[in-house]
């Protein structure tokens, strides 16, 4: 989780239970956080990601019109060319920039999709 995400629980539970608990008035009663299968899928995708943008990646080959076929292959993976699909909340990618399938890393991320898919 990041900060975004513990203001909003933190925030809620302010909200819920303004004074605490009648012992202590000052406690919070937080529950532990629970993970979701959303969450393990992001946590996934992030770590798959990062290690696709590492500069071992830096020279793998993307071949003159080989764009084209990286952007057909993304469409047919779980989460595209980069963590956006997953992110977003209606599973939809927000834009993406054309230029990022001619991307070594945007391949490698392509790549270890497509081998964990089959």
């Amino acid at each position: 989780f990041g900060l975004q995400e513990c203001a909003k629980i933190l925030t809620k539970e302010l909200r819920q239970n303004p004074k605490g608990s009648k012992e202590n008035p000052t406690s919070l009663k937080l529950r532990p956080l629970e993970r979701s299968k959303r969450t393990d899928e992001i946590s996934i995708a992030w770590l798959l990601y990062t290690i696709a943008c590492t500069h071992e990646f830096d020279e793998l080959p993307v071949r003159h019109n080989e764009e084209i076929l990286n952007e057909e292959l993304s469409k047919s993976l779980t989460w595209g060319p980069d963590t956006s699909r997953v992110l977003s909340p209606n599973g939809r990618p927000s834009y993406i920039d054309p230029e990022v399938y001619a991307q070594p890393h945007t391949k490698c991320f392509l790549l270890i999709q497509a081998h964990l898919d089959k």
